[in-house]
């Protein structure tokens, strides 16, 4: 059986196109949930809208009740609309978070994890996994719940794109 999976995110970036990357790969459906390519500002959406737009297996949709998941995916920020959020999440089998990457103090990335935990808790309390961008706290509050995982630095999309960057990532000599 071919499963659907879906990223939920406000704009594109780095992150987004990775995860579109690795997913498409894969045998499965793969659909990312954002804006249209010339409605959000920031020039990376465009950007990454478009590398994405080139793997066959992955269809841009602005809706999510669209399409029902067999796991959905979401990059948290703090421009997330709650109400795009939940219309996502509620009808989907199996919910991951990817917590919102800002680098902050300890005590001030704990007081914006508890507060991005709060503001999205209909979906962060429905979520199986939580990806953490930034590592793992000795204290960390999604630890208390969730099965947590770290993502580590992320590649950017050129080395992955072209073969010879690619290899000199990998070069020892």
């Amino acid at each position: 059986m071919v499963q659907s999976i879906g990223i939920w995110t406000q704009t594109l970036e780095h992150l987004t196109y990775t995860i579109s990357r690795v997913c498409a790969l894969g045998d499965a459906k793969n659909y990312v949930f954002t804006a249209k390519k010339d409605l959000i500002e920031y020039r990376g959406h465009k950007f990454y809208y478009e590398k994405i737009e080139n793997f066959s297996n992955v269809k841009f949709l602005d809706q999510c009740d669209e399409v029902e998941l067999d796991w959905l995916y979401i990059q948290l920020s703090f421009i997330s609309s709650m109400s795009d959020l939940l219309k996502c999440a509620k009808q989907d089998k199996h919910v991951c978070i990817f917590s919102s990457s800002k680098k902050f103090t300890y005590l001030k990335t704990l007081f914006y994890k508890l507060k991005e935990i709060v503001k999205y808790a209909p979906v962060t309390l429905r979520a199986e996994k939580v990806f953490l961008p930034n590592g793992f706290y000795k204290l960390d509050i999604y630890g208390i719940w969730y099965k947590k995982y770290y993502l580590g630095f992320d590649v950017h999309s050129n080395f992955l794109d072209d073969i010879a960057l690619f290899n000199k990532l990998f070069d020892s000599s």
